[in-house]
This record gives C-alpha cells, structure tokens and sequence, in this order.
C-alpha cells in the first residue's frame, strides 16, 4: 500500500496510507483538501499526487512556494517506488514498498464492516499534531460535478444514497405542479377574497426561488476553479429549496389569478412559463445526482444543458411578469436607437415577445368615428389597463369598441338606448364605495363631465363607429373634442408623410435653444437631459411681470418639447394661454400669481398629458370647474385662494391634496390670525 509521509518543520513525522487505486489526492492548507498540512509555507490549495499509468506523479497546482526536488523548484515531479520532495518548507517522503499497516488486512468477519477510509495516518506512528490526527482530519468530499476523468474514480463511500429519493421528489413535485395550473377551479370565475388574499403573496414568494436557481447555477459554474471546489457541495440541498421555493410561487400566482378573474394572453403565458420553470427545477435534483453515473460526461452534460435551459425559462417567465404589471415594452421603451436596429434582424415572433413592435400607423382623418374622438380617450385611462388582452378581469375586454359591445361576465358593457343594460355606465355610476364600483380600489376614475359624455352616448343610441364629422347634434363639449380629435389626427398624418421619406434628426437642437433664450426678455428653457427625447423644461425664477406672452410666442417654435413649466408670478395673461394649449407634451404646468382666467384655464384644457396644475391665486371662477373635470391626465390641482366656492371645490376634491384640518382654536392662541402662513396646496407643491 503506497505511504507518503509529512513532515512539518519542528513536528513529528506524520504518515499517510491510500489505496492503490486512489487516482487523485489533494494536498494543502485548506481545510477541503484530503491531505492538510498546517504549515504557513503550504499554500491553500498547493499539489496533488495523481496516479498515472506509470506509477504516480506529484503536480503544483499553483502554489507559493512550490515543489522541490534537490533544491531545484519545479513543477511536476514523477515519483519511483521511494522519493523524496519539499511542498514550501514541508518535507514529502513517498514510497510504493511499505506494508499495509497492523489490522489493515481484512477478514471475512471485516467483510460486513463499513470501509476503511482511503488515506489514513500510520497508527504506529507518534502523533504530536492534533490537526493531523483521524479524527480531526475532514473526510474526502465528493465533486459530483462532471469534470477530468480523474474526477470519476471517487471511492464508493463518497457516492450519494441513490436516485431513489432524488426520483420520487421529482415526481410528487412536478404532480403538484400539474395540480395547480390544471386542477384548481374558478380560473376565470368571480372575486374569491381567499384566493386573492393568498394570492398576492405571490410577489413576494417568487423571488425567492429565482434567487437559488441563480445561486446554484453560478456555484456550479464558478466550481471548476479549484479553490471553489467546495461551493458545488452546496448545490444539491440549494436546488431542493429552489424547486419548493417554485412549487409554492407556482399556487400564490395561480390562486392570485383565480381570485381575481384575471387572465389573459400574457397572464396566460407567465402561468405556463412560471410552471414549467418549477417543472424544470424538480428534474434538477435527480439529474445532479445521476452525475455520478458512468459514463460521467454524457449525465453531466445533461445536467448543465437543463441548468441552462432553466435559467432561459426563468427570464421568460420574469419578463412576462414584468410585461403584465408594466407592459411588454417595459424594458426596451428607452432602449437606444443604433441597438434597436441592430435587433431588427430578429423573428417576428421574438421581437414581439421582448416589446420590439412596430410604431402604430398614423389614424386617417376620416376613419375616426365618435367612439375614438371622444370615448377612447377615457377608456384606455381607467379601464384598459385591467382589460386587455395581455390581462382580462371578469371576462371583459375594453381595447376596442367591439370588444365593449361583446361584453363580459357580467353581460355586455354598451347597450345603445339602454343606460340600465349598460354595464360599463352602472359601474362607473356606483358610490365610490360600492364593491363593484369602477375602477376599483379608490382609484381615480371618469370626472362627471366624462360620465355625462357616456350618458348621453348611451341615451342617444348612436353607434360608436359613426364617423366623427357626421356628428353634429350634440353637446358643446363633445363637439369640440371631436374637433380636436379632428385637428391632432390630421398634423400627425402630415408629419406621418415626412417620416416615411426619411426618419428625421432630433426634433430639437443645442443651437435652437440658445437662439430662443437670447430671445427671451427672462426667463430660461433648459433641456431635461442630454437625450433630446426628455425633453425640456421652462424656469422663471426671479422673473416676475418681466416674463409676458411675448415670451411664450418667442417659445412657441420649441414649445411642442416642453414636459415642464414654472410660469408662476410673471405678467403671462390668458392670451398667452393659447400658445400654452398648443404644447402637447407637458405634463407640469404652473401659472399661480398670475392674472390667468376662466379662458386661459379653457385654452388648456385638451392638454393630452397634463398631469399636474397649479392655480393657486389665480382669477378663476366656478366657470374653470367644467374645463378642469375635462382635462383628461390631471391628477394634482392646486386652487387655494382663489374665487370657487364650497360647491365646486367639492366636485374638484379627487384632484386637489389632502389638506389636514386647522388645529382647535386654543392651540392658535398667540399665532396671529394665520394671514402671513404659508398656503398648503403650494407648499404641497413645492415639495
């Protein structure tokens, strides 16, 4: 039985035997090795002795200090039947000569023992280092990870149990898996609170399995470097967590969807992706133990193409969540130009899966009909987000007129001539806190002049696909949204034409902003960032009347990139208002402390993505109400100090901020009247 034998520099010769038919035996410092040598001049992982088919041979791996033969440093040494070698300061004796140690010979009463293990030190030897010692000494691990032919001669106590265990949990996991996409009823049905409560914990399980999928994947790959050998120990028990990790995130997110009465194409797909991902990671933990089966290259093969084809179902699955909550053009919306060509060469198919589509056509002036002028609008606002075919509540559709006039669960949403058959006008007509009030959850939903559009819609009977310029038998107001609908279809046909000559530069320029603020009288527009798509943003700090219409007509030509504009305290009046109106892009607006109107408030009151205003001490009326209530994106109003009575801040209350109420009068005591306070919508604002 070959014996080497260590010797630390100031200890006792310490002696080790192995089988004849060990093929690879590691030495060093670390604690994973086979042979540990607890010397400062023996690196963590420093040499191995492999055998060969001439005998055997001593390999630095790396080390320090490296291996010594007669002083010479070198880096593989072949070893004769006895041999001597320095590993740093340690000296190695080798020898093929030396007799199995007393007791090693077994008997036939030994045949039923366990097995001896494969390196063991000499027992008739003196032991002064504890650390060396059989009992402190670590057992051989086993890498059950595919790699050198040497690798796969691991003695058979270092194997796992069997497949056994590893099968039936595959088998019991992907059965409940089946279970939950298929045998859990009311996929489709009414609001089950239970489901829905359980449900949306799915968020919050589901991470945690893509967590150890990665986890194992990159200790599995990052394994074959030495040193980390024994990161890949921990990837079975890693992979048993992930799969029941799945298990439970595959019945939150079905039980979620069944709850609700979700569904939908997206929905749909994310179901069967997420499933077959936990599907995927049972087959993991039997196929990982098979890696130990000959011959070792083809199961470890494999294993690793299941392991990687786990984490491409893993994305999908994940980006088709993502797609649910946020769109499927989430995570390319920004993507840069030159990458977006450059993926023009992929399938159609891939390209719509990752949010890739094409641009939507211009609409043709004479196809607008009366739904699209006046109802689309709202529609796609509050309803569409949890109604379309990515994500379908209650069986019902709402992208489409004709997919409202079908209906749903609960029967069809339009009805011409009929406002009680009518289920979308009952739902948004309900108390707010009705249950089967829409949009649900306290959500903003339709002001009152919107829900007056629909019922006199419904109550005339007249179909939605009628052209729009038919229309001219109705409301004021709708008859200058269909006028609007009008204009705006007709510049995009014409800037339509333009861009299929050839795909224009940036709409604005560093140059073209520097001319207008030159122009100016004061005031400031700067751009929102480097990329021109941001957008730019106007500032008339310290301004004050200096700042006049003048000023927003010198804007004008840059106006249509405006997302933002402080026009607050300036001599601005409504006539500049007009150009305002035309600045299709912003989205924050302030004209408080000025002298701005009921007209100017008019003149801005299609604006598509205005989401915040502040009219704080302005000249407005309870004439502003209406045209406030019609903006179709304001969602913060500002309006202290200003000429509406109770009556209509009550009915622009789901715009304005909370305010808390005034403290009791005794608290005010020795505060003044409260003239010189700062007001709270602006500084709710401001904030």
């Amino acid at each position: 039985m070959p014996r080497i034998t260590i010797t630390v520099p100031g200890k006792n010769p310490q002696p080790y035997f192995f089988k004849p038919e060990r093929k690879q035996i590691q030495i060093g410092r670390g604690s994973s090795n086979e042979i540990v040598v607890d010397c400062p001049s023996v690196s963590t992982v420093h040499a191995e002795l492999v055998r060969t088919d001439g005998g055997y041979e001593l390999r630095d791996l790396g080390s320090t200090n490296g291996i010594k033969k007669d002083g010479q440093r070198v880096k593989s040494l072949r070893l004769g039947e006895t041999d001597k070698a320095t590993l740093g300061d340690v000296a190695f004796d080798f020898s093929t000569l030396e007799a199995a140690p007393a007791g090693d010979v077994k008997t036939d009463e030994d045949a039923a023992k366990p097995p001896l293990p494969d390196i063991k030190p000499d027992p008739t030897a003196k032991t002064e280092n504890k650390e060396n010692t059989p009992e402190s000494m670590p057992a051989p691990a086993p890498d059950a990870a595919p790699s050198s032919d040497s690798d796969s001669a691991n003695s058979s106590s270092q194997r796992p149990a069997g497949l056994f265990g590893p099968i039936i949990f595959a088998i019991l996991g992907i059965a409940l898996v089946a279970y939950a996409v298929l045998g859990i009823p009311q996929r489709t049905g009414d609001v089950n609170e239970w489901y829905l409560f359980l449900g949306r914990f799915h968020p919050l399980v589901v991470h945690f399995p893509i967590g150890l999928l990665v986890l194992a994947a990159l200790f599995e790959w990052i394994g074959v470097i030495r040193p980390l050998r024994h990161l890949r120990r921990a990837v079975p028990a890693i992979l048993v967590l992930g799969a029941l990790g799945a298990l439970s995130a595959v019945y939150h997110g079905v039980l979620l969807t069944a709850g609700g009465g979700t569904m939908g194409d997206t929905v749909e797909s994310h179901l069967w992706a997420g499933a077959a991902l936990a599907a995927v990671m049972f087959l993991l933990v039997p196929l990982r133990a098979t890696t130990w089966e000959k011959p070792r290259w083809l199961t470890g093969l494999c294993y690793q193409a299941m392991l990687l084809a786990s984490l491409v179902l893993l994305a999908a699955a994940s980006h088709l969540g993502g797609s649910i909550t946020h769109g499927r053009e989430y995570l390319v919306e920004y993507m840069p130009e030159p990458l977006r060509e450059s993926l023009s060469g992929l399938p159609e198919p891939l390209r719509d899966f990752i949010g890739l589509t094409e641009a939507a056509p211009p609409v043709d002036v004479e196809g607008i009909t009366l739904y699209d002028a006046v109802f689309a609008g709202p529609v796609g606002q509050y309803c569409v987000a949890c109604h379309k075919p990515d994500r379908v509540r209650g069986g019902l559709l709402m992208h489409t007129l004709d997919a409202l006039l079908e209906g749903g669960n609960s029967g069809p949403a339009i009805v011409y001539g009929d406002l009680e058959a009518s289920e979308l006008f009952t739902r948004i007509t309900l108390p707010e806190d009705d249950d089967l009030h829409m949009p649900p959850d306290g959500r903003q939903g339709f002001s009152d002049t919107q829900i007056d559009w629909f019922e006199w819609w419904i109550a005339s009977g007249i179909p939605g696909d009628t052209p729009a310029a038919e229309i001219t038998d109705a409301p004021d107001d709708i008859l200058e949204a269909i006028h609007t609908a009008v204009a705006a279809a007709e510049a995009g046909g014409e800037e339509g034409d333009e861009a299929d000559v050839e795909e224009s530069a940036p709409a604005w320029t560093t140059e073209e902003v520097n001319a207008v603020n030159e122009s100016l009288a004061a005031g400031r527009i700067v751009p929102v960032s480097r990329n021109p798509e941001d957008g730019l943003v106007i500032t008339t700090a310290g301004a004050g009347d200096n700042f006049t219409d003048a000023d927003l007509e010198a804007i004008a030509p840059l106006g249509p990139f405006v997302v933002e504009a402080d026009l607050s305290r300036t001599g601005i009046t409504d006539g500049g208002m007009a150009t305002v109106g035309e600045w299709l892009a912003i989205r924050r607006l302030r004209v408080d402390h000025t002298a701005i109107g009921d007209s100017g408030v008019r003149a801005i009151d299609r604006l598509p993505a205005l989401t915040s205003l502040n009219l704080y001490q302005t000249r407005i009326t309870n004439a502003s109400v209406e045209p406030l209530l019609a903006m179709p994106a304001l969602e913060s109003l500002f309006v202290g100090e200003t000429a509406l009575d109770d009556d209509a801040l009550d009915r622009l209350g789901p715009l304005l901020p909370v305010v808390p109420p005034p403290p009791p009068a005794d608290e005010e005591e020795g505060h003044g009247n409260g003239d010189d306070s700062e007001n709270p919508e602006e500084d709710a604002d401001e904030d």
